[in-house]
């Protein structure tokens, strides 16, 4: 609990020192996507998702409700010219996150929750964590 205070404290001086107010901060919308009812998800960025090995473990810790995001990780290829790949993975509606970017791994941690991508020798793994 004394780490969410320090973080919170730490936030709260950034704000002060950047003259902003808690009120001035809004939600920035979702614009990866256009969806429409009975019609197929489209990208509105022009993205190529990862067409390679995934491998999902834990898919019983998906929350309902859920909604997709693109994630970028370190393309696990190594005989590849590009250095990162698209993936989309399923995050809970309406929750902040933190993403930490470690190495070959990225991280997503929710208030209740936590999905870790890892990217080596060729596969793509992400794990969702209850």
């Amino acid at each position: 609990m004394k780490s969410n205070c320090v973080v919170v404290s730490v936030l709260i001086g950034l704000l002060n020192f950047c003259n902003i107010s808690i009120a001035d901060i809004k939600p920035v919308p979702d614009t990866n996507f256009t969806e429409t009812e009975n019609q197929p998800r489209k990208l509105t960025a022009n993205i190529e998702l990862y067409s390679g090995c995934i491998v999902v473990k834990d898919v019983e810790n998906i929350k309902r409700c859920s909604v997709p995001r693109i994630v970028r990780v370190i393309n696990p290829c190594k005989d590849s010219c590009d250095k990162y790949v698209y993936i989309e993975v399923c995050i809970p509606q309406d929750k902040c996150y933190i993403e930490l970017r470690v190495g070959k791994k990225v991280k997503l941690v929710f208030i209740d929750s936590s999905i870790v991508i890892t990217s080596k020798n060729g596969v793509i793994t992400v794990d969702y964590n209850d």
